[in-house]
């Protein structure tokens, strides 16, 4: 808290993304006047793991970013991370929606979001050469359609979510009511929207500067393990961007996977 209060009161243009576990970072976002964001089952206010910043303006999504979203999708389709079958599979068609969808967005334009809907449907329809690789595919798009539509899961980012805000800290403890498998990817959609967060960019090529916080990361490994998987792969970015990453835990042990970052 007290390095979030540096960086707030000495960079005016500063952006401070959190994660936070047990309220620890609560009363300082309340006292900073910044938004404590959480998540109610009777409240459907979703992020959409396919949004990202430039979206808006019609720029296509990078390496990392379509891994993020391959990442959601094997989750939700219960592949394990290892199978690169499925992983290629869902790469190229993932790339083809956002092929197909980002070129409606554009300045003056009202933003369009690719959503779950979008990869079930192409996958459906994508002609594959290969009778093992459609079969493949078949299978993956039947897995995933049971989340077609859902409020939760099939969804543009809520407005709440993508307003600008100098500091934002997102609640994990909020997500305790959800269903399973609702709750773990809700919690690694926030995860990825932290990691992909950068700052303004400014006339003069450099960017307004970002601190991007995860707060008691033992029990974030505890309860979703595969966070540290999103933070492992989104987390690349470094002075160049003007983005730092923190980490705050109680024993090294807790990195385990991600010395590297």
């Amino acid at each position: 808290a007290r390095v979030i209060n540096d960086v707030l009161g000495t960079l005016p243009e500063a952006r401070v993304r959190a994660v936070d576990f047990g309220e620890s970072l609560g009363p300082h976002v309340d006292v900073t006047r910044g938004r404590h964001l959480r998540f109610n089952i009777e409240d459907k206010r979703t992020i959409n793991v396919w949004d990202y910043p430039g979206l808006e303006l019609g720029e296509m999504p990078d390496e990392t970013q379509t891994a993020l979203v391959v990442m959601d999708a094997m989750r939700l389709a219960r592949v394990k991370p290892d199978d690169n079958v499925a992983e290629d599979i869902l790469t190229n068609v993932i790339t083809e929606v956002y092929r197909n969808e980002v070129p409606r967005n554009g300045p003056g334009k009202p933003k369009q979001e690719p959503v779950h809907s979008h990869l079930v449907a192409l996958l459906q329809s994508y002609p594959f050469q290969s009778a093992g690789v459609r079969e493949r595919a078949a299978t993956l798009a039947l897995a995933l359609e049971k989340y077609r539509d859902h409020p939760w899961l099939d969804a543009p980012t809520h407005p709440d979510f993508a307003a600008d805000s100098p500091y934002d800290v997102y609640e994990l403890d909020s997500l305790d009511t959800f269903p399973q498998d609702v709750r773990e990817t809700l919690a690694n959609r926030v995860a990825a929207r932290v990691v992909r967060s950068i700052g303004r960019l400014k006339p003069d090529g450099t960017r307004t500067p970002a601190l991007l916080v995860f707060d008691e990361v033992w029990k974030i490994a505890a309860q979703y393990p595969e966070i540290l998987r999103v933070i492992k792969k989104g987390a690349r970015m470094g002075r160049k961007e003007a983005v730092v990453t923190m980490l705050a835990t109680h024993a090294y042990e807790d990195f385990t996977g991600i010395h590297d970052v």
